[in-house]
């Protein structure tokens, strides 16, 4: 059942609200910023970052919209996807609407709580515990969204395990009590939270100094850009080592982007390629949060379009039940796409926060 939600624009940027804000450290970025190198790759050569950096060609490719990502609409987990390069001549003709299928846990997916009196981890009214039925306290759990906006847009690739169970994972920026998590939650609802978990906490790309996405740059509430670009190609490759760093997916900073860019690139992934693009935006601008004239770095996964509505369709895994912020639990939302682009180009463009433009 979609709902479609209507909102008015409010433009007041004045104070940086807790959830999923990206840190402001200081790092050393590849060319001038609006350099070919620096809008396409967004790699450094220093610094505590990340240090992917991707073949400029294959980037060109990419940005030319001549990668495929070999994904078939439907196509199981456990099989494997190809990418290829297509021919500069083939032009695909894309319809006006498209919707990723949702037959599938995306609409049931978001972050669990810190574990705190009154956040229902599994729905108003439930329990704060983990999958095993114990109490925990995780301040970070609820600021996962770079890690479940990538767990959205990755159960649409076959080779990554989203329903894997997690027999246990401890929030280690604060010291928190361990936990456990599964594929499938003590209601049997398909939230893939351990998954999640094992994003935020225990992958690692060749490239990263330390495991999981929240670890992968200095301290902050949310991953940088870069950070989910590496994990969404080393995840989305089935971490292989050989091809993972340019496999399907580039960060396309704002500045020098318009609208119609964004949207091609929208289209593009979702209708040709068969997966989602994930933005950063500011969440208070988009209409399944409360707009209290501040701004909230935050990640959605992009999952459909409609040009007759002048929609986009997007999930957002952070739960209203867990006290995050969101109006809703999961599901999947529509806003304006002039709502989303307004959203994305409100954060502060900088490479060196990682902010400011989306993946695909």
């Amino acid at each position: 059942m979609r709902r479609t939600l209507t909102w008015k624009l409010t433009l007041l940027v004045s104070t940086i609200v807790a959830a999923c804000v990206v840190s402001f450290t200081s790092a050393v970025y590849a060319g001038a910023p609006n350099s070919p190198q620096n809008l396409s790759m967004g790699g450094w050569t220093g610094g505590p970052g990340p240090t992917t950096v991707q073949d400029p060609q294959w980037v060109a490719l990419k940005l030319a919209h001549r990668i495929r990502s070999g994904v078939l609409p439907g196509q199981a987990k456990g099989t494997a996807a190809h990418p290829y390069v297509t021919a500069a001549s083939v032009v695909p003709l894309t319809p006006s609407s498209w919707e990723l299928t949702l037959n599938n846990p995306v609409p049931t997916i978001w972050e669990p709580g810190s574990g705190c009196t009154g956040c229902s981890n599994f729905g108003s009214g439930t329990a704060n515990y983990d999958d095993a039925r114990h109490t925990y306290s995780a301040s970070a759990f609820p600021k996962l969204c770079g890690p479940g906006a990538a767990d959205v847009a990755l159960y649409y690739w076959p080779a990554p395990p989203n329903l894997w169970n997690n027999p246990s994972v401890t929030d280690t920026w604060d010291g928190g009590t361990p936990t456990t998590w599964n594929g499938y939650d003590v209601d049997s609802v398909a939230r893939t939270r351990g998954y999640m978990m094992k994003l935020a906490w225990q992958i690692k790309a060749p490239t990263w100094s330390a495991s999981g996405m929240m670890n992968a740059q200095p301290k902050s509430s949310a991953v940088w850009l870069q950070v989910v670009r590496d994990a969404l190609n080393w995840e989305a490759s089935g971490e292989n080592t050989s091809n993972w760093t340019n496999y399907i997916y580039v960060v396309v900073w704002y500045p020098g982007q318009g609208q119609t860019d964004f949207h091609n690139d929208v289209v593009g992934d979702i209708y040709t390629n068969n997966v989602p693009v994930v933005a950063e935006v500011n969440a208070q601008m988009m209409p399944n949060w409360t707009n209290n004239g501040g701004r909230t770095n935050h990640y959605i996964t992009i999952i459909g379009y409609d040009d007759n509505a002048g929609i986009y369709y997007y999930t957002d895994t952070c739960g209203h039940s867990t006290g995050c912020g969101s109006k809703y639990d999961g599901g999947v939302r529509t806003a304006s796409q002039t709502t989303v682009w307004n959203a994305i180009t409100n954060i502060p463009y900088n490479q060196s926060t990682g902010d400011g433009g989306w993946i695909w």
